[in-house]
């Protein structure tokens, strides 16, 4: 028997998020966004989090899916553990942390379109919403190519 995974949730405009508590290094609402001119639409900008500078990821743009809020109104960054360094994503709205059984993970519909949708594990279908269900080191791997663009 699978055991649950504990998942942190998030949004990105309307769209619901969840990753493994075991991949997030940290959650972070204080650091200040700084823009970067780099030529890769799904960089945010950097943030320095105690002296290390971070690349902040758009995981919305890297998806297709465009946040409405205006560019200083992110609320806060989600760390992401990794053995090659490590990168934050921007988010909307910190939720929680649900734990939902291994059973509930679905694989994505064939006819489910996203950009870098390679990114997803897959979608837990929930009693009011989708939840799309990110895989750390995919999402860090793309972090990792988008800093050498």
């Amino acid at each position: 028997m699978n055991k649950p995974f504990e998942l942190m949730t998030f949004k990105i405009e309307d769209t619901s998020f969840g990753l493994d508590i075991n991949d997030i290094q940290e959650i972070n609402c204080h650091a200040s966004l700084c823009r970067v001119p780099v030529d890769y639409e799904a960089v945010a900008g950097v943030i320095n989090l105690r002296g290390e500078v971070l690349t902040v990821l758009a995981l919305g743009k890297m998806l297709g899916i465009q946040s409405h809020l205006p560019k200083d109104k992110t609320l806060g960054y989600v760390v992401l553990k990794s053995t090659n360094g490590r990168v934050a994503i921007a988010v909307d709205k910190l939720e929680d942390v649900e734990t939902i059984p291994a059973k509930d993970l679905q694989p994505l519909p064939a006819n489910f379109k996203l950009s870098n949708q390679h990114v997803l594990k897959g979608l837990i279908q929930k009693s009011d919403e989708l939840l799309l269900v990110l895989d750390s080191m995919k999402v860090t791997e793309l972090g990792m190519i988008s800093e050498f663009v």
